[in-house]
């Protein structure tokens, strides 16, 4: 089967473009590399709650991007709550994934499928994947941009430096844990060893206890990387100590070397129509949520 359209990616962007292009009436297939659809809109199981481990919330600037996800609003997916004062945000109540699994929902997605190599052959694409082969008319790579150089390299793509968003992404690793009640703020910066803490059942997700996701410091994380994976976890509990979490439950550590970038690129996305190209994400328009629909949005407009 040749597809009309193959998208590398089901985190956000991905699976809002492939729901666009779904609703066109074109042939549509999502491959993802992990196990399920979110990308950084991760969120899973501890016991009976659950816990955001990636992007906690929305916050758009794009008129765009809000009249997009006004309508997730609208559909119960999002609700929007006070964070901070005077800071309102938008969350998922049973999980930040539920968004791109929304999106998603109509769109045959392989997970745990990772493109290693892209080819152009007779107006087609042949990608090579660790478990099969796929053909498409047109395919569409919504990852981080760090990851579509090494893919373009290995795959002798060599279209210049200039269709890829100019963006800097952050490192760190994010723990989460269950725990008794350490501070009745949602949100917050309590060490320097820790970038923020975040209560994700005062946040707003159905929880029955309390679950936290703490992201590590810039100075911390560095550190870290240096360690074993005993000796960083042991080194994590210790912090985690110093801030009143004693006798945290079901932790769990996990590394983003691709989390978020500050900025993304003011481009709106990249098109190349001669060979049916295309990349979308949160390195294009104003970044982040904004670069992540707004890409997707515009190429939707670009694929015939």
């Amino acid at each position: 089967m040749i597809f009309d359209v193959i998208v590398i990616g089901a985190g956000l962007s991905g699976s809002f473009l492939a729901s666009k292009l779904k609703d066109q009436g074109k042939r549509v297939l999502i491959i993802e590399k992990s196990r399920g659809v979110g990308g950084r809109c991760s969120t899973k199981p501890i016991e009976k709650d659950i816990v955001d481990y990636g992007c906690q919330y929305f916050t758009p600037k794009s008129n765009s991007a809000i009249n997009i996800l006004n309508n997730l609003v609208d559909q119960n997916i999002l609700e929007r709550v006070q964070i901070k004062k005077n800071k309102e945000v938008l969350i998922s109540p049973l999980g930040m994934n539920r968004v791109p699994q929304y999106f998603a929902r109509n769109v045959p997605v392989l997970t745990n499928t990772k493109a290693n190599l892209i080819k152009r052959e007779n107006d087609v694409w042949l990608i090579k994947t660790n478990t099969l082969n796929l053909e498409s008319k047109t395919i569409v790579s919504s990852i981080p941009t760090n990851q579509n150089i090494e893919l373009f390299l290995k795959s002798d793509i060599c279209l210049g430096d200039n269709i890829f968003p100019k963006v800097s992404y952050h490192s760190f690793f994010t723990i989460t844990c269950v725990n008794k009640l350490v501070t009745d703020t949602i949100l917050q910066q309590i060490s320097s060893d820790f970038s923020w803490i975040c209560n994700n059942t005062l946040k707003g997700l159905r929880n029955e206890k309390y679950v936290y996701t703490i992201n590590t410091s810039k100075s911390f994380t560095k550190r870290l990387l240096t360690l074993n994976k005993k000796d960083a976890e042991k080194e994590i509990r210790e912090k985690l100590n110093l801030i009143g979490i004693k006798h945290p439950k079901n932790l769990s550590i996990h590394f983003w070397k691709y989390a978020y970038s500050d900025s993304g690129s003011n481009e709106k996305g990249y098109w190349n129509n001669k060979i049916s190209l295309g990349l979308c994400g949160d390195g294009f328009g104003l970044g982040k949520i904004d670069g992540a629909l707004t890409s997707a949005d515009f190429l939707s407009k670009k694929v015939i």
